[in-house]
């Protein structure tokens, strides 16, 4: 238990109600002040920290005009009954009680207030042990405070209990991911609740303490009074990076990724997985499906980190990582990959040698082509040229020379990725002045 240090230094708290001051304090630490309904007859409430063998509480009183006739003040206490105090005739009290009321009177001038001695119903002394949650003990924990926390009370002047509304504070860490460097790291989390007595909060992802206060605490300054035993989480979290490699060939359609952030485009379409999660997690398993909701789930790869995969088929694929203790799994958002169906056209004139850089290599136009073969021939039958890769041309040279202009024939045999051949003949004109 921390030892809450207590300074011998006279600190007040000012409240200005109906052109008056009021200024409340006990043992070196300001009256904090409270509205009530006017319903209750009171003016205001005040929470005060009145600690054994310190000196009581201080009120000053200061009215913003002063008609110089008597004042009294009154004790009232629980039932509502007001007692005369003899001998309290100026604007100041001094080392009264806490948990009762007190009335100022002076003329047709009245202001009436409770005291509320908050040690006597702090959360001082008490334990909190951290629990499963029992609706959800993969995601949330449950707090409990032995003994129960109690509500401040006070009393109206026809004697009614009434409790202040309550605002505790829960302070632990967890892990949030960084994008930036791609790692999760601790980070302090404090969640605000009302009722001490039912805390359930999101299980923390990282080993945590945690810390329990109030507004008054919070107010005067001083540590939290409650702590948890160290608590070792049992929570999984993932993330995902999923990186798409761009090819940049100009004949190709859809080459680029798609600006909606999904992926695919062109076949093949090489992707990326890395998957990042915390150290609590026991198995991954990526998943690839045709369904959305993965209701069937076409492929697994388990406990891999960080793999590559080409996808060559038309259609849309839905990815997602999972992660598990072997009790509690979380999972990544869903990736769609999109793959296109197939074309492929070829040009029947180029002008190699005559405009560099301008028409001058014969290339076809293509997409989601995952399969490609491709001669070209003069019209002799000898052949000029064979390449395999569509995205490369002829750039009109046969032994390092250029041909002559004329009439020359391609012979295509390509696949795409939606299944479909593409078997395409033709001819090619040769433009270029003769040199």
């Amino acid at each position: 238990m921390r030892k809450i240090l207590f300074v011998s230094l006279y600190c007040i708290v000012a409240m200005c109600a109906f052109g008056q001051q009021v200024d409340v304090g006990c043992g070196g630490w300001p009256g904090i002040r409270e509205t009530v309904s006017d319903a209750t007859g009171l003016n205001a409430v005040y929470v005060v920290y009145q600690a054994d063998g310190y000196a009581g509480v201080n009120i000053d009183y200061t009215p913003l005009y002063d008609d110089g006739s008597p004042i009294k003040w009154y004790k009232i206490d629980k039932t509502g009954t007001p007692s005369l105090l003899v001998g309290k005739e100026s604007n100041n009290l001094r080392n009264v009680e806490g948990d009762c009321g007190y009335m100022r009177q002076q003329g047709a001038e009245t202001y009436t207030f409770w005291i509320v001695n908050y040690l006597n119903y702090s959360l001082v002394g008490r334990q909190m042990t951290v629990e499963a949650d029992e609706t959800d003990a993969c995601n949330y924990v449950r707090l409990r405070l032995t003994p129960p926390a109690v509500s401040l009370p006070y009393y109206t002047v026809s004697g009614i209990g009434m409790t202040l509304p309550s605002r505790f504070f829960v302070a632990y860490n967890t892990l949030e991911w960084n994008k930036d460097d791609l790692s999760f790291n601790p980070v302090a989390v404090e969640e605000q609740i009302t009722n001490a007595n039912q805390i359930s909060v999101p299980a923390p992802t990282c080993d945590t303490e945690f810390s329990l206060t109030d507004k008054y605490l919070k107010e005067w300054g001083i540590e939290p009074p409650v702590q948890s035993e160290w608590y070792y989480s049992a929570r999984p979290v993932c993330q995902a990076v999923v990186e798409q490699y761009t090819r940049d060939n100009r004949n190709e359609w859809d080459r680029s990724i798609p600006s909606d952030g999904s992926f695919g485009g062109s076949a093949p379409a090489e992707i990326t997985f890395k998957a990042y999660y915390n150290d609590v997690v026991t198995h991954s398993d990526w998943q690839f499906s045709a369904d959305e909701n993965f209701n069937v789930i076409d492929a697994h790869y388990y406990n891999t980190d960080d793999f590559q995969y080409t996808f060559d088929r038309e259609g849309t694929t839905y990815v997602r990582l999972v992660v598990s203790t072997g009790t509690c799994q979380d999972s990544t958002g869903v990736f769609r990959i999109t793959i296109g169906e197939s074309r492929l056209e070829a040009p029947n004139i180029f002008s190699p040698g005559s405009t560099p850089g301008v028409n001058d290599e014969w290339k076809v136009a293509y997409k989601s082509i995952v399969d490609f073969k491709c001669w070209i021939y003069n019209r002799w039958g000898v052949e000029m040229f064979h390449f395999e890769d569509p995205a490369k041309g002829w750039d009109g040279r046969y032994r390092g020379r250029l041909v002559e202009p004329g009439v020359y024939f391609y012979v295509i045999r390509a696949k795409g990725a939606d299944g479909r051949s593409h078997n395409l003949k033709g001819h090619i004109n040769i433009l270029r002045a003769r040199e």
